[in-house]
């Protein structure tokens, strides 16, 4: 019947039916990026699904509403949608009462899930003689939630929308400026897509990997446990002599993974702006000075009277010159000698660990080491001393590499 009715041949029709490759694709990010962040392991929460991930080109959204999906027609789901949509195409099996059923197979896997709902315009169907066929089309906007990712496929709802956290960036690189979004649906993606947005948008508006300096400053605001609303905004300065783009996303990619970790924490909206400029010339720590009866002096040991003040500044050099960072230090009348840690931010690594509550986030990136400052960490001995006090200097007009360490003797 099907050889008398189309172009198939009888044998053809004889092998039976084979059920299309779903490939999960990522738009927004070119193949080799996303090869670069396998090999670097910068998949903080999605794992797998990232590593079986394959990119595809970016197009005007499809011309396609709910009423277009329909029984054998096209079903997207998606993680994410926007400058990184992060997504899979099958087949509706079955619409009614504002439900659909599709797929015949898992999306992720994800039991009950809230993911965005798309229709879909299928552009072509690719044949594969090394394997299945798989199907490529354009995604429209959202119009419903998946509310069920099963073994035996997908259910979603019309009408209602999923929750969604809103990432948005600015990049700007001289006379060229890009603002760009992506809608993240599934919330335990948000530190990966978080990270993509905005090393995407540097790409789009760079058109190159560089080296290069980027001020860039970001704010997330969402609910707590409680239901409270907060704000958390943090600011640095990033140098680097390879890919500026990969530099900057980090430390936003870490807090959005902490707050992931937290019980019944939402992300509203995440809010970017990156300043990315051509120098990549840090200052680097080239030595130390002590402050001796009025003079300046290079010291690999510091020597200060007990309840005397200690004056020592830090000698930062680059190509453009010379500056310094000052430090100015009381030392306790009962303190021995001890060590002076002086170290460039860029060298700082901070980590946001064992944090239980959105505060301890906040308290973690308050007493973050900027990346264009200087940490100076003195540890004494001596009873009722405070064996170790940290200092911060700046924030300067650059990033600052390098460390020196001091023995300081107490007299």
């Amino acid at each position: 019947a099907i050889a008398a009715r189309s172009t198939t041949s009888a044998s053809q029709a004889a092998e039976g039916f084979t059920q299309l490759r779903m490939p999960i694709s990522i738009s927004g990010l070119s193949a080799d990026r996303v090869a670069q962040l396998r090999q670097l392991d910068h998949t903080w929460s999605l794992g797998g699904m990232l590593a079986s991930a394959r990119t595809t080109g970016t197009a005007q959204a499809a011309d396609a509403g709910s009423a277009d999906i329909v029984a054998g027609g096209n079903l997207a789901a998606s993680l994410s949608y926007g400058d990184i949509s992060f997504a899979g195409v099958g087949t509706a099996t079955t619409v009614c009462d504002g439900k659909v059923v599709g797929f015949g197979h898992p999306f992720q896997f994800l039991g009950a899930t809230s993911l965005g709902l798309h229709p879909a315009d299928a552009v072509y169907v690719q044949p594969d003689s090394l394997g299945a066929p798989f199907k490529l089309a354009n995604i429209a906007p959202v119009v419903g939630s998946i509310t069920q990712d099963r073994r035996t496929g997908l259910t979603g709802v019309f009408g209602t929308l999923p929750d969604v956290s809103t990432v948005t960036s600015t990049v700007t690189y001289g006379a060229r400026e890009r603002t760009g979004s992506t809608d993240v649906y599934f919330e335990r993606a948000l530190p990966d897509i978080g990270f993509s947005q905005l090393f995407a948008n540097h790409d789009r508006v760079l058109d190159a990997a560089i080296p290069g300096s980027d001020d860039t400053s970001w704010t997330i605001t969402g609910t707590d446990g409680d239901g409270e609303a907060f704000t958390i905004s943090y600011a640095d300065s990033y140098v680097s002599d390879y890919d500026i783009a990969y530099e900057s996303a980090g430390d936003l990619a870490n807090t959005l993974y902490a707050l992931s970790q937290l019980e019944d924490v939402s992300v509203t909206s995440v809010v970017a702006d990156s300043a990315v400029d051509d120098d990549h010339d840090p200052y680097r720590i080239t030595g130390l000075q002590q402050q001796v009866r009025g003079k300046w002096v290079t010291v690999k040991t510091a020597r200060v009277d007990a309840g005397d003040r200690l004056v020592l500044r830090a000698v930062l050099t680059n190509e453009a010159g010379t500056t310094y960072a000052p430090y100015s230090v009381q030392i306790p009348r009962g303190a021995r000698s001890g060590q002076l840690q002086v170290t460039g931010g860029q060298r700082d690594y901070f980590y946001l660990r064992k944090v239980t509550s959105v505060a301890d986030v906040q308290k973690g990136l308050a007493g973050a080491v900027r990346n264009d400052e200087v940490s100076f960490e003195l540890r004494l001995a001596g009873k009722g001393v405070k064996r170790q006090q940290r200092t911060d200097v700046g924030p300067l007009d650059t990033v600052v590499d390098g460390s020196k360490r001091l023995t300081v003797v107490v007299r």
